[in-house]
């Protein structure tokens, strides 16, 4: 799967199909360190989250919108899953799941 930036009428962004990866791939190290990785923190609102100073990039608006509709994805998908530390909002709290780690082959069809 190629993770590049796409160039469309001179605009460069990440594709979902990419950003979705990246991010996930983001959450698994992550994961690795810290128990819980928030989401918001993770994507960033108005500054860069760490997510793109991970990647060494800047993220437009609407790739960071995009990365909100991904997150929910994964959780939908079940690739990661709400640890429960903020009761108030529990899924932007995640880690990925202990099945799916190390199971690279079967995420990215699951991706797909």
């Amino acid at each position: 799967m190629r993770c590049g930036r796409l160039s469309s009428n001179g605009l460069i962004s990440f594709s979902e199909k990419a950003i979705k990866y990246k991010l996930l791939q983001f959450i698994y190290k992550e994961s690795k360190e810290r128990e819980h990785i928030e989401k918001y923190n993770t994507i960033g609102r108005d500054a860069p989250g760490d997510l793109e100073r991970w990647l060494r990039i800047t993220l437009t608006k609407d790739e960071k919108e995009t990365l909100i509709w991904i997150w929910g994805d994964l959780l939908r998908l079940r690739l990661i899953t709400p640890t429960g530390k903020d009761l108030v909002v529990p899924d932007n709290w995640s880690a990925c799941r202990q099945r799916q780690r190390g199971h690279r082959g079967k995420i990215i069809r699951r991706i797909r």
